[in-house]
């Protein structure tokens, strides 16, 4: 797990999978480079659901060629976030009841189990983590920091799926966050659910302390299909912009 300042609340910039900002490496390849950046402007809602991807305009702002481009957006569409349409071109992808529903069902059916193998696999030192990554989500939730909140509970959660030690269940389990971010976005913008997920955290960690490995399974359970609900009562959401 990567070290954190441990006065450092605010996340501003920060790429919600890596951690940090999205900078340009000159050892790393131009595609990725594209990917990378294109990921955080859709994961950070500058490119809206249904917003169609001009090609020309990302390689004037990568500088780049079209090539990289296009082998970047073949990547993103292969990670759920990109659509390519023949004829027409790239666009983000749009939110899709059908699809939140897939999505979450999935997320219930694999992250409880993962949880609650994690509970009789965690060391002190990750138990500490876990414990910091909620007090920092917290702080987050508490200033309005939509970012960082994001940020650190993708960490909270994480170091609990791989606490379980069941490798294959926790690349489903990424993937399918990845897929799930633009509707966790949507869902901090309805009020009080920052404050509401951070209760929830609070109650699984306790069980997860306690060494209630059944416990803490539910509760994840429950805070999942709690978040899914409270998406499907806001049809307005996935309306094309």
């Amino acid at each position: 797990m990567r070290d954190l300042d441990k006065h450092a609340y605010r996340c501003d910039r920060l790429d919600p999978i890596l951690g940090s900002p999205v900078v340009a490496d000159h050892t790393e390849p131009l595609t990725q480079y594209v990917a990378r950046t294109l990921r955080q402007q859709i994961l950070d809602g500058e490119l809206m659901p249904g917003q169609r991807i001009v090609q020309e305009a990302v390689a004037s702002q990568c500088g780049t060629s079209r090539i990289p481009v296009r082998e970047a957006l073949r990547e993103l569409a292969s990670e759920g976030l990109v659509v390519i349409e023949p004829d027409v071109g790239a666009r983000v992808r749009s939110l899709d009841p059908a699809e939140l529903l897939e999505v979450f069902m999935m997320r219930e059916a694999l992250e409880p189990l993962a949880v609650v193998r994690a509970v009789g696999h965690l060391t002190d030192t990750t138990l500490h983590e876990i414990g910091e990554f909620l007090t920092r989500s917290e702080a987050c939730a508490g200033a309005n920091d939509v970012a960082g909140y994001h940020h650190f509970d993708r960490l909270f959660h994480y170091a609990l799926f791989e606490a379980a030690g069941l490798q294959r269940i926790r690349r489903v389990i990424e993937g399918l966050w990845d897929t799930a971010y633009q509707y966790q976005r949507v869902y901090s913008r309805l009020p009080q659910n920052l404050a509401a997920s951070s209760r929830e955290h609070r109650l699984i960690l306790d069980a997860v302390e306690r060494k209630a490995p059944d416990d803490a399974g539910q509760l994840h359970l429950l805070h999942i299909r709690r978040i899914k609900h409270a998406l499907i009562e806001h049809p307005e959401f996935f309306k094309l912009p």
